[in-house]
């Protein structure tokens, strides 16, 4: 079985040797397309050698044409695909059994998008592993691959994950990023105003950018398309965000109403990312008692794999919360017990979240 590692790439002079470390002892050849790197992503490329095809490719502001250039040269059985600003951890020996013995035609793999603080990282499950069978990519940009999903299955993350560190605030502002999808996104919206997969990505762009309006605008607008023709593998982010962004305009009824008609559905009643935002909606308008409910059932679930998530909402964060509403509401004991138990996991914190604990646990001292 021989597998092959693709990656369309672009001033990654800061990522692209930890991405190709990550993967080299788990693949047979690895083809790079570089879209006009101006920094020394190339240079690092061709220090390599023969292990690495380098192509280089005048980008066409379509993700989808890039991709499938490469897939054009693979020679392996299987393709993984990887970003630059990416790393592979994986466990080969258990990894190549899955591959050699499955049915599937492709694995989702567990990507946890780091974000500015190390703690805070949101989960999701993105198509990455799939058979060389002739399998295009399609749409200009959050590109899909041509193949069914009943024939997609999702790889364990103890077997393998993506660690991702592209959004930091950092790499957004000196990419572009947000601009560069957005005028993609909105030429490809004018195509086809009608697409659900579309208006959940402008949505999520514009709520990258702080721009919440707009952002619910387009959520909302996918929603209301997915429930008439279907929703695609995407449906969870898309409550999970659009739940996220109403909450964040300080619309907290709204999101509450929201969410609980969401958790009527038996697919989304042990989505734990749900109850927090709920939680969080009950602390903001002090009604204390529901947000202690909310914020214990989140412990309840604990961490799920099988949903986008929010690191720590099913655990330490949740038990902050709990910590605040107790606070808040004069219980001091349950306030010490719950600050205590978030102290153990302190190396789990942002640094805000941190600053709070360590003050509180100081003054009880």
């Amino acid at each position: 079985m021989k597998i092959s590692l693709c990656m369309i790439v672009k001033n990654e002079e800061k990522n692209i040797k930890r991405c190709i470390d990550s993967a080299l002892n788990i693949v047979d050849e690895t083809i790079i397309v570089d879209t006009g790197s101006a920094d020394r992503t190339l240079d690092i490329i061709r220090s390599y050698g023969s292990k690495l095809k380098l192509i280089e490719y005048k980008w066409e502001n379509d993700f989808a044409k890039a991709r499938n250039i490469y897939l054009d040269h693979c020679t392996g059985d299987w393709i993984l695909v990887l970003d630059g600003d990416e790393e592979l951890i994986c466990d080969s020996n258990r990894f190549y059994e899955k591959l050699s013995s499955t049915k599937a035609e492709s694995f989702n793999l567990h990507w946890l998008n780091q974000l500015d603080n190390n703690s805070e990282m949101d989960s999701f499950a993105y198509n990455r592993i799939f058979k060389n069978s002739g399998y295009k990519y399609y749409r200009a940009v959050h590109e899909q691959l041509n193949i069914d999903e009943a024939k997609i299955e999702t790889l364990s993350d103890d077997i393998c994950k993506i660690f991702h560190y592209g959004y930091t605030n950092e790499n957004v502002k000196g990419k572009n990023k947000i601009d560069r999808n957005l005028n993609i996104l909105i030429k490809e919206y004018n195509k086809n105003p009608g697409d659900p997969f579309v208006s959940y990505h402008l949505g999520a762009t514009y709520a990258a950018s702080g721009d919440y309006k707009n952002a619910l605008v387009y959520f909302a607008q996918s929603y209301e398309l997915g429930l008439a023709k279907g929703f695609g593998a995407y449906h969870f982010e898309l409550v999970k965000r659009m739940s996220q962004c109403i909450y964040l305009l300080k619309d907290y009824w709204l999101c509450i109403d929201f969410i609980m008609d969401l958790l009527k559905q038996s697919k989304l009643e042990k989505y734990t990312d749900l109850y927090y935002i709920a939680g969080c909606s009950f602390y903001q308008l002090k009604d204390y008692k529901c947000a202690e409910n909310f914020f214990v059932k989140c412990i309840e679930l604990g961490e799920r794999s099988d949903y986008p998530t929010f690191f720590g909402r099913g655990s330490f964060l949740a038990e902050l919360m709990l910590a605040r509403v107790y606070n808040d509401a004069g219980n001091t004991d349950m306030c010490k017990k719950f600050y205590l138990k978030v102290l153990e996991k302190k190396k789990l914190l942002n640094e805000q979240d941190f600053r709070e604990v360590t003050e509180y646990t100081k003054n009880m001292n």
